[in-house]
């Protein structure tokens, strides 16, 4: 059956290694309606391989699919490129939206409201559209014990859209700042000093493309093996 094909190739290592095992099969269609089934092995910007379900490759020029396959070859290229382990970047920093300091007879408060400036870099050759990024990010609270201080670890959650990030670009966003206390009391019974103070303790960071979870980072790198999502 003479289909839209342009050639039939020999299914050699390279396009073995560019096709999923367990993908599945899909039905293509050319401009004027022809089928096949078959599963997406590999492509470029030109051309796609597709391998029928009796194991024979061919090479079609996309543009001689459909519409609705084309989009499909675009979203799979876009999807390849993701699960490379450097195609999104990360860096955090720490800032600051403002500090007040409040003073009593037996006590000096300094407040900062602080949170995470998230820089997100997308290294790959796609202009990527509707990422989600979830996060979530945490302020260690100190209180006084008769030995020191002990801290717990409180949580706080977000999310941010971003419409279009194009290729080889970056883009910034923060989270909603959060009170970090620094506290110094005198005791009346002893005299002596005692000091509590939070810190900001993480932040862990998933970016969604559509349903997919296409890149996980936390700072510091272990926080993942000590919180749950």
């Amino acid at each position: 059956m003479k289909l839209f094909l342009i050639s039939l190739i020999t299914f050699m290592g390279l396009v073995a290694g560019s096709a999923q095992q367990n993908a599945p099969y899909r039905t293509f269609r050319d401009t004027e309606g022809r089928a096949i089934q078959a599963v997406l092995v590999s492509a470029t910007a030109e051309e796609a391989w597709i391998r029928r379900e009796d194991g024979q490759t061919f090479r079609v020029r996309i543009a001689n699919f459909g519409k609705a396959d084309q989009d499909f070859i675009a979203a799979w290229r876009v999807a390849e490129a993701l699960k490379a382990p450097t195609a999104l970047q990360f860096s955090v920093r720490r800032f600051s939206a403002g500090r007040e300091i409040n003073t009593t007879s037996t006590r000096r408060i300094t407040t900062e409201q602080s949170g995470y400036a998230v820089t997100l870099t997308n290294a790959t050759a796609f202009d990527l559209e509707n990422l989600e990024v979830e996060y979530r990010y945490f302020a260690l609270r100190g209180s006084a014990t008769a030995t020191g201080q002990e801290r717990r670890r409180q949580r706080f959650t977000g999310l941010t859209r971003i419409d279009r990030l194009a290729s080889l670009a970056q883009t910034e966003f923060q989270t909603a700042p959060i009170p970090i206390a620094s506290s110094s009391l005198r005791s009346d019974r002893t005299g002596t000093q005692r000091r509590t103070n939070d810190d900001l303790g993480g932040i862990w960071l998933r970016v969604r493309n559509g349903p997919d979870t296409v890149a996980e980072f936390s700072s510091p790198s272990n926080l993942k093996e000590t919180e749950d999502w």
